[in-house]
């Protein structure tokens, strides 16, 4: 049985899943207490629909058919239990066991065929169980104190317009920024402001962080020419993000290959929530530059009018659906809003 926990604000649902050898546990969680669902089917072969459809996800070029069967049987699998008890509008809180941390649930088709980012917003809560310290709720504003580091150069990395427009676009919005670019994104550089930011946005490359090292985000040498130099978990032992109230990594994917992903235990995303941050949103899958450049611009605009951030990001994936290619999850789906623990996280208001 999983530990007595509050209920959410109202407006919001929390979904806590448990893989168990015989099934699939669901405790949901809203205003009105605490109920129990369980799902008897086999564990391994929905594990399997699951991994075929994130990399179906992944892929521009995926068949349209497999994905929206795909995603039908997931969503009867993890939502179909609890879908009566949801309110159109609702924030899901989901929170993942395992592998299920990697599915995009935003991503999932309902019976009526619509995708699940068209009724409800999505966060996550990987459970990282910190007091988080006074983190201000609230709307950010042109006045938002803001980190923006937009395409760090380096021997090795390929250019990115979007990119550098993208920070271009966010530092508009946010026009007292303090705005890190190219050769000026130093690790020393970003260190230093980090902690001084209500607002971190990161434009650029992501790669690996060396074997177990749980991905990074890359930036400029101290010396031009030079390798990039990886901002690593590691990296950000010993600041204070308590004054952080969001985190965007418009990069790739910042854990490849076969790991834990955004839940992976020594993650970049895990790192900034136990440091204080009260929101990451952040990538499962490599994206395309120019899309989450459009994604991003929507997203910003929803926040400043006043949207939560899952809200936000629910209100940019639905924009992104105005013809048939960016309806195609690949577009809008890859990106996921992690929260702290709801124990710790703070009520709006």
């Amino acid at each position: 049985m999983v530990p007595q926990r509050a209920a959410p604000p109202a407006g919001e649902a929390a979904l806590t899943y448990a893989l168990l050898p015989h099934g699939l546990a669901i405790w949901e969680r809203d205003t009105r207490g605490l109920r129990f669902h369980w799902q008897n089917e086999p564990e391994q072969s929905h594990l399997k629909l699951a991994s075929q459809f994130v990399a179906h996800c992944a892929s521009p070029s995926s068949p349209a058919l497999a994905l929206r069967s795909e995603g039908q049987e997931l969503y009867a699998w993890l939502l179909g239990p609890v879908v009566a008890d949801l309110a159109p509008g609702q924030t899901l809180v989901v929170e993942p066991d395992g592998p299920l941390g990697q599915v995009p649930f935003a991503a999932l088709v309902s019976a009526d065929g619509d995708y699940v980012a068209a009724h409800y917003a999505v966060e996550y809560a990987p459970l990282v169980g910190r007091d988080p310290g006074n983190v201000a709720p609230g709307a950010f504003s042109a006045h938002t104190p803001t980190l923006v580091v937009g395409s760090p150069v380096a021997a090795g990395l390929s250019a990115l317009p979007d990119a550098r427009e993208e920070a271009q676009a966010v530092q508009a919005r946010f026009p007292l920024a303090t705005r890190l670019d190219g050769a000026a994104a130093t690790l020393a550089a970003v260190r230093r402001a980090l902690p001084h930011a209500e607002l971190i946005h990161f434009a650029g490359h992501a790669g690996h962080a060396g074997p177990g090292g749980g991905g990074a985000l890359l930036l400029a040498p101290v010396h031009a020419g030079e390798w990039p130099v990886p901002l690593t978990s590691a990296a950000l032992a010993g600041l204070d993000l308590r004054r952080c109230r969001l985190v965007v990594l418009s990069a790739c994917a910042t854990t490849p290959g076969d790991t834990g992903g955004l839940f992976e235990p020594r993650s970049l995303v895990r790192a900034f929530l136990l440091d204080g941050t009260r929101y990451v949103l952040a990538n499962r899958w490599n994206v395309d530059s120019a899309s989450s450049r459009r994604l991003m611009d929507s997203f910003y605009a929803h926040l400043q009018q006043g949207a939560s951030v899952p809200q936000a990001l629910q209100a940019a994936q639905q924009q992104q659906w105005h013809d048939a290619v960016g309806r195609r999850p690949y577009y809008w789906a890859a990106g996921a809003v992690l929260t702290r623990d709801l124990e710790s996280k703070p009520k709006e208001g």
